[in-house]
């Protein structure tokens, strides 16, 4: 096979992730999509090919998930498409090159290992992935967010976990095509190893997920009022305005509903007001619903005050504050990870600002905060931080997870479906219920089991209460098990140094 088909080959194997993945959820896609790559992979006849190889998978990955990341860099930093573009091409390029390091090696492992390395890639591709930075992590194990049985596992070893038996799978078909293809017989000891994890892995899913839920059946509930826009505003109508239509969807919470069936918490989204959140043109209108209706509301806002050392420069936050059923505000939180060249440029890129016009310049916030409902503690991730481990380990001393968060900036596209099936993972590895609220979309509320419970389609105009199981459960992931993708960095080191040093290897 000619380089270029070869190329192409492995460009579209990985391509199969982005049906694999949210919005079009073909799961089944994850277990054998990489298995023509990883046969390219192996019979790579240097690690230069393999990395070639690699990379060309990656590219593949990435532009089938990441290709609305062109549309979001118009939109966001108000720039001309063909920068959006370029943008795009820049980003597949640089970051396939971990999957450049992970071609790299194959070849290398089967020669070493023999049919053993299948049991060794999966592994690899885990530590790769763990420090290698990637802006959306654990992406192949992800896919798997709406199969309860498999998911489970998630809650032990977090969803690099799912990773791993998925290239370990990947990699057994290619093994079996291999050995057909070369007249041996089947690896029967190794396949038969795969399967043994794989019907492990079930098991313990169903027992686990049918263990959470008796937790759930008998757990207390909680009602939350949820609201999301079906468009985002131009800027003529992000302030007062805005404010204007978040409350009269939240009327709709309480109209036609006895007090029992009334919400305790109303959550508005990230950027729910662009407007200082102790601003006199936000306080009386929240003061008036909140007495008015006896109810809490979270939303996301600004936070301002003058830089210290410059008193004629105002500093802002992307805040989220709780005004209580009293008027008052109990607690304001600043997001603490925000994103390059939408919220602050790095170090060294100001050059760029004339040319991204919708920049901000916020600062990162410093402390976790933990706000409270009537009947259960909360924390506030805002958007990327609820799919980042770091993060959320910070935020998980709570009773529930409100993740808040602006995907309009995505519009239309399959952004807001994968951040959401990212987000879902913090119920599973915290062991705790997660209401997710988007602007425009998707929002859900995700059990400690995974299960997704409610769920809005985006760019839809909703005002739901929905009923909140208030238990948290045991989450191993939570304790000890982030230690797996450490001793997965060991395993692969130890693999890779063997394979390389073997004199024979490719």
């Amino acid at each position: 096979m000619h380089l270029w088909l070869q190329l192409v080959v492995a460009c579209l194997s990985g391509a199969g992730y982005g049906l694999a993945a949210a919005p079009v959820g073909w799961s089944a896609l994850g277990w054998v999509h990489l298995a023509p790559a990883l046969v390219l992979l192996v019979r790579a006849p240097t690690w230069r090919r393999g990395a070639l190889l690699g990379w060309a998978t990656g590219v593949g990955v990435l532009a089938s998930c990441y290709g609305w990341l062109a549309e979001t860099v118009v939109r966001f930093g108000e720039v001309p498409w063909a920068a959006g573009v370029a943008a795009l091409v820049l980003f597949v390029a640089v970051f396939a090159a971990n999957w450049a390091m992970f071609g790299a090696v194959v070849a290398a492992l089967r020669t070493r290992f023999g049919s053993g390395w299948v049991l060794v890639v999966g592994w690899v591709w885990v530590a790769v992935e763990y420090v290698v930075p990637a802006l959306f992590p654990h992406l192949l194990g992800s896919v798997y967010y709406r199969n309860p049985w498999v998911w489970q596992i998630v809650a032990v070893f977090g969803p690099r976990a799912l990773s791993a038996l998925a290239v370990a799978t990947n990699a057994a078909l290619a093994e079996a095509w291999l050995r057909r293809r070369e007249g041996r017989p089947l690896p029967l000891g190794v396949l038969a190893v795969v399967v043994g994890v794989w019907l492990a892995n079930v098991g313990f899913g169903a027992w686990r997920h049918a263990q959470v839920e008796a937790a759930l059946s008998a757990a207390p509930t909680a009602r939350v009022g949820l609201v999301q826009r079906a468009e985002f505003p131009g800027p003529e109508a992000r302030g007062p305005e805005s404010l204007d239509a978040w409350l009269a969807l939240s009327e709709r919470l309480f109209e036609g509903r006895p007090a029992a069936a009334q919400p305790e918490l109303v959550v508005w989204p990230e950027s729910a007001v662009v407007l200082p959140l102790t601003s006199n043109r936000v306080w009386p209108a929240l003061q008036e619903f909140t007495t008015r209706r006896g109810v809490g509301v979270v939303l996301g806002g600004l936070t301002r005050k003058r830089d210290p050392a410059d008193r004629a420069r105002r500093l802002s936050w992307n805040s989220v504050g709780l005004y209580g059923p009293d008027g008052r505000i109990h607690g304001v939180y600043s997001k603490r990870t925000l994103l390059a060249f939408g919220e602050y440029l790095p170090w060294g890129t100001g050059w760029v600002a004339p040319y991204v016009k919708g920049v901000s310049h916020l600062q990162p916030g410093e402390n976790p905060v933990v706000f409270s409902a009537p009947s259960f503690r909360f924390t506030t991730p805002v958007c990327y931080e609820a799919i980042v481990a770091r993060q959320l380990r910070e935020l998980d001393d709570t009773d529930v997870i409100v993740n808040v968060t602006n995907d309009a900036w995505f519009g239309r596209t399959a952004s807001p479906h994968q951040h959401a099936m990212l987000a879902a993972a913090a119920a599973v590895t915290l062991g705790r219920p997660l209401v997710r609220v988007a602007y425009t979309g998707a929002s859900m509320v995700v059990e400690p089991h995974g299960d997704i419970v409610y769920e809005t389609t985006p760019f839809t105009e909703v005002a739901e209460v929905v009923s909140l199981r208030l238990a948290t459960v045991e989450a191993p992931y939570r304790t000890w098990g982030r230690l797996f993708e450490p001793v997965a960095v060991g395993v692969a080191a130890l693999a890779v140094g063997a394979a390389w040093a073997r004199k024979g290897g490719r």
